[in-house]
C-alpha cells in the first residue's frame, strides 16, 4: 500500500529501508541520498575523565568508525571526521583528524594518567575507575546495536562504557537540554548547509539555569579563541575572512574535541517502482522532496 517514504526523520529507518531493498526490490525504488545530518557524541566537560583533551582524542581514536559504517550501515552512511561535511563551506585540508588507532589511544590516555586495574579497566592517577556513563534514545534499534559495538571497542582500550538508555522525550527534553548526563550521549544533528555553529561551540550557549537552558553547547565547552572564531564566521560577508575563520574553529574543535564525531548520516527516499524523479541524483534533500520531478514512468 506504500506509494512513497519521503526524505527525513520520520520516515523508515536505515534497517528498515535495507530489509525492503532486499525483499522488496521488484516493486520499490531505494535511493540513498548524501546528508549533512551527523550522529555524534555530547561529552560532559565537567566530568573529571573527559577534562584532558588528550583523553577526548582517545576516545575519538579508540571507536572503529569505517566499520561500523560497512557492517551496520552497508556502506550507505559516510565516516565523520568533523561535525562539518566534506561538501560544506569551510572544509580545509590542514583540519586535524583522529583516524582509528587503539594503540595510540591507549598512549594518550597513559600520557594522561591511567594505568590498567586488575580487571583491565583503566584507573586515573586520583584512582578513579574509567567507567562512562553512556545515553541515547531507547529504542532506537540501530542506535543501540551502534553503542554495544562501541562498547565493545572501548573496552579493548581500557575503558567502560556503561549503556543507560532513555525515551527521547527525557533524554531531549531534560538529559540534554539541562546537561543532567554524566558522561557522553549520542545523538543526531541537522544544520543548514551553509551554517556557523555558534549555539553549539560558544560559551554563551552553554546550559543553564541562568539562561533559562538555552543553547545547544551541551559538552559545555569554554574557549576564548573558539568564541572569538565563531563570531568572525558568524560577521564575515566576504569568503576569505569568512575561510580563515573557518581554518580557527577546526583547528579548535579538532584538537579539543568538544564532541566525539561518528558518521554523517544519508536520506532514504522509498518510491513505487511507476514514479520517477522523486531523488535526482547529486542533489540534496528539501522539505519539496524534489516534487517538482515527479514523474509516471
Amino acid at each position: 500500500d506504500v506509494d512513497l517514504v519521503a526524505p527525513g526523520n520520520l520516515g523508515l529507518t536505515l534497517d528498515q529501508h535495507i530489509a525492503l531493498a532486499r525483499s522488496q526490490s521488484a516493486r520499490f525504488n531505494i535511493t540513498y541520498v548524501p546528508s549533512v545530518s551527523y550522529e555524534h557524541w555530547a561529552v560532559n566537560l565537567d566530568n573529571p575523565l573527559l577534562r584532558d583533551r588528550r583523553v577526548r582524542q582517545a576516545l575519538q581514536m579508540s571507536i572503529d568508525r569505517s566499520t561500523i559504517v560497512k557492517r551496520v550501515f552497508e556502506g550507505k552512511f559516510e565516516v565523520a571526521d568533523s561535525f562539518l561535511h566534506p561538501t560544506q563551506f569551510g572544509r580545509n585540508a590542514e583540519m586535524k583528524t583522529w583516524p582509528y588507532d587503539p594503540a595510540r589511544a591507549r598512549a594518550l590516555l597513559a600520557e594522561a594518567g591511567f594505568r590498567p586495574g586488575a580487571d583491565g579497566i583503566l584507573v586515573s592517577a586520583q584512582g578513579e575507575r574509567f567507567a562512562l556513563d553512556f545515553t541515547t534514545t531507547a529504542g532506537n534499534r540501530v542506535r543501540e546495536l551502534v553503542a554495544q559495538v562501541v562498547q565493545t571497542q572501548l573496552k579493548a582500550v581500557g575503558i567502560d562504557l556503561a549503556i543507560h538508555n532513555e525515551p527521547a522525550r527525557v533524554m531531549f527534553g531534560e538529559t540534554l537540554r539541562k546537561r543532567a548526563f554524566k558522561g557522553v550521549v549520542q545523538f543526531q544533528s541537522d544544520p543548514p548547509l551553509d551554517w556557523v555553529p555558534y549555539t553549539t561551540f560558544h560559551s554563551t550557549y552553554i546550559p543553564r539555569a541562568e539562561n533559562n537552558w538555552t543553547g545547544t553547547n551541551y559538552s559545555g565547552f569554554a574557549s576564548p579563541e573558539m568564541d572569538q572564531a565563531l563570531a568572525d564566521a558568524w560577521a564575515a560577508l566576504e569568503e576569505a575572512p569568512r575561510a580563515a575563520a573557518w581554518r580557527r574553529i577546526l583547528e579548535i574543535a579538532g584538537n579539543e574535541l568538544p564532541e566525539i564525531n561518528l558518521f554523517f548520516t544519508s536520506t532514504a527516499v522509498l518510491t513505487p517502482g511507476w514514479l520517477t524523479g522523486v531523488a535526482p541524483e547529486g542533489r540534496w534533500g528539501g522539505a519539496t522532496s524534489w516534487v517538482e520531478n515527479w514523474r509516471v514512468r
